[in-house]
């Protein structure tokens, strides 16, 4: 009888073993590719100030070969009298640059520095969280990205590796979380030298050597933090 019940249990560890699912590869989405972005962020303010309730809303711009981004988005900060802002920023790591632009007047630009970050997939060390269903039937998988001192909780579609969620921590960076959806993404860039291609503005602007705008930095994120 012993013996029935250590084969009876060796079958049905086979069978589960069998059905349950391995844990997929991390993903790269498509190298070129554009979408619409909505984030909220609480930012931690200065002086003993209450967070800041930071809303952005707008078009997102991934051109993994030519090795830039830029984002074009418009900023309110919630529940305080603040105008909104239009906040256009490229980064150009051809030309180790980064532009921001506000309300199509004023222009900042710095450095960059480093390599072009692999924004365009998820880690390798990354952690599945498993695969869940929007609706009734389509598919995303949940992956973890660990990068101290920021963690990441990403939404990708199984079939071809489209953003749709995210979810930043931070405790430092000037960010406590920021949370993102992605939508109308398509694998183009419609005329991509205007979208990469500061105004003429930024011709006479001065170079910052030090950390420009704290609001415009803090708040501008991306899919996969590219931005």
């Amino acid at each position: 009888m012993a013996s029935f019940c250590k084969l009876v249990t060796v079958v049905l560890l086979s069978v589960f073993l069998l059905v349950t699912p391995q844990a997929p590869k991390p993903c790269c989405t498509p190298h070129v590719f554009t979408t619409g972005l909505a984030t909220l962020t609480l930012a931690p303010q200065q002086s003993g100030q209450p967070d800041a309730l930071i809303s952005q809303e707008g078009d997102y711009y991934f051109d993994g070969p030519n090795k830039r981004v830029a984002i074009n988005v418009t900023v309110q900060v919630l529940d305080s009298q603040q105008p909104s802002q239009q906040i256009y920023q490229i980064n150009d790591f051809n030309k180790k640059m980064m532009y921001i632009i506000v309300d199509n007047t004023t222009c900042q630009k710095s450095p960059l520095s480093g390599d072009f970050p692999n924004n365009d997939c998820i880690p390798d060390n990354a952690t599945f969280l498993g695969t869940v269903k929007l609706g009734e039937s389509y598919a995303v998988n949940r992956w973890l990205i660990d990068a101290p001192p920021i963690r990441q909780d990403v939404t990708m579609t199984v079939d071809q590796c489209i953003p749709v969620t995210s979810v930043l921590t931070a405790q430092e960076a000037g960010i406590t979380m920021t949370s993102q959806e992605y939508y109308n993404f398509k694998t183009s860039i419609d005329n991509p030298d205007e979208k990469f291609t500061p105004p003429s503005i930024c011709n006479t602007a001065s170079l910052f050597t030090r950390s420009i705008s704290r609001i415009h930095r803090s708040t501008i994120k991306s899919p996969f933090m590219a931005l």
